[in-house]
């Protein structure tokens, strides 16, 4: 279906569930979002094709829940965005599941889920409950959002009250990613990986926890989160000294870990925020060379990828009841072995909210960047290390 259909549908069961809502139902709770953004950059092309502008950056959601019982509750949201060529539109089931309340410090929740990943990973759809466009890269890179967000597995979570200490709330979780061919998780691995084409994924199961202590000083969380999962890839890469030749390439990551060190202060309208992200892995390559007339020459290359110095630190304010600031610099670093430019990016935002009722919010940012990681290049063909991104959003919510 054309994506233009797509969006038409979206919006018209939108309205229609908006408008026709009675006042005070508890039967079945429904909310839903919808918004429309407006990216530009003064060199390269990041995200989408924004060296002349591109509005090609929107997202569309609509989310049931009910309780079934006492202990019963069932959930679904339907999920619509457009990033450059990642989603076009396509309405997917972004979350699905059953949730079994047994106990405050154990419960089960199974389906189609959102990885534990850091402090807002599960808030990233909800455009309004941040003050930033763009969630630092660093740590929430915007091309893997889908992978994260969307596990078919089951999950242990409750609340520990620890008395005098606070509380401890956690997430265990086992799944599957679903990651299509055609999503940002492939076109991740394809430009960071300097290939030129992927043919097929494998992904064993991922094994996921986060532990959120909120600490007896108020407005205080520190948060821990720890993931682990095998990948291998399969694709197509080519050797400039050789032009024209397609060189078949396999990619398997084993023991790949990610941890995420998280920590946040609340005092008035003040926000504080800090992420560390690491990664680790063992990543095998092999490149397979065909040379005619010649038997096919394999060349097998390992590498242990260390990363752990990318991180963020943020500051928020909210200077009055409709307007919000807030600046983050992030640094995503290179992983050891790596060398050049293409594996950094540094980045200084600026952001300004304006609420400007319950349902509506505006947005605009800068980006001063320094790197190449994640860039396209420009449609002139060149790359550059020093940029700028700016973005504009805007955001229905209810």
């Amino acid at each position: 279906m054309h994506r233009s259909c797509h969006i038409l549908i979206f919006v018209f069961v939108f309205i229609l569930v908006a408008g026709s809502l009675p006042a005070g139902a508890e039967e079945v709770n429904v909310h839903g979002f919808i918004s429309q953004g407006y990216l530009q950059t003064n060199q390269n092309n990041y995200l989408a094709e924004t060296d002349d502008g591109s509005f090609q950056f929107n997202e569309m959601g609509i989310n049931f829940t009910t309780a079934v019982s006492d202990r019963l509750t069932l959930g679904c949201q339907f999920f619509a965005r457009d990033l450059g060529d990642v989603g076009n539109d396509e309405i997917v089931i972004n979350w699905a599941f059953a949730e079994f309340e047994y106990k405050n410090w154990l419960n089960l929740r199974v389906g189609t889920l959102k990885g534990p990943f850091g402090l807002y990973n599960d808030l990233r759809d909800f455009d309004a409950l941040r003050t930033s466009i763009f969630l630092p890269s660093s740590v929430y890179n915007e091309w893997l959002r889908d992978g994260l967000n969307k596990l078919k597995g089951i999950e242990l979570f409750g609340t520990v009250i620890l008395g005098p200490l606070g509380l401890v709330q956690y997430q265990t979780m086992v799944g599957q990613p679903l990651i299509s061919m055609d999503s940002g998780t492939v076109k991740f691995i394809q430009t960071s990986g300097g290939i030129d084409s992927i043919s097929a994924i494998e992904n064993d199961d991922v094994y996921g926890a986060r532990l959120i202590w909120t600490t007896p000083l108020t407005g205080l969380r520190i948060c821990g989160t720890y993931i682990y999962s095998n990948m291998l890839y399969k694709g197509i890469a080519s050797d400039p000294r050789m032009p024209g030749t397609e060189i078949p390439l396999t990619v398997d990551t084993k023991n790949a870990q990610v941890c995420v060190f998280s920590a946040e202060y609340i005092y008035g309208d003040l926000k504080l925020s800090a992420e560390n992200y690491w990664a680790l892995s063992d990543n095998t390559a092999t490149a397979t060379i065909n040379i005619p007339g010649k038997d096919p020459i394999e060349n097998i290359v390992h590498q242990d990828i260390d990363v752990k110095d990318s991180y963020y630190v943020s500051i928020g304010y909210r200077f009055a009841e409709q307007i919000e600031a807030a600046f983050y610099y992030s640094e995503y670093v290179s992983p050891e072995g790596i060398q050049g430019t293409k594996e950094k990016l540094k980045d200084q935002c600026l952001s300004f909210r304006f609420d400007i009722n319950p349902f509506w919010v505006a947005k605009l940012e800068a980006h001063v960047m320094d790197g190449k990681f994640g860039v396209l290049p420009d449609n002139d063909g060149h790359t550059y290390n020093e940029w700028m991104l700016y973005a504009a959003k805007m955001s229905y919510s209810f």
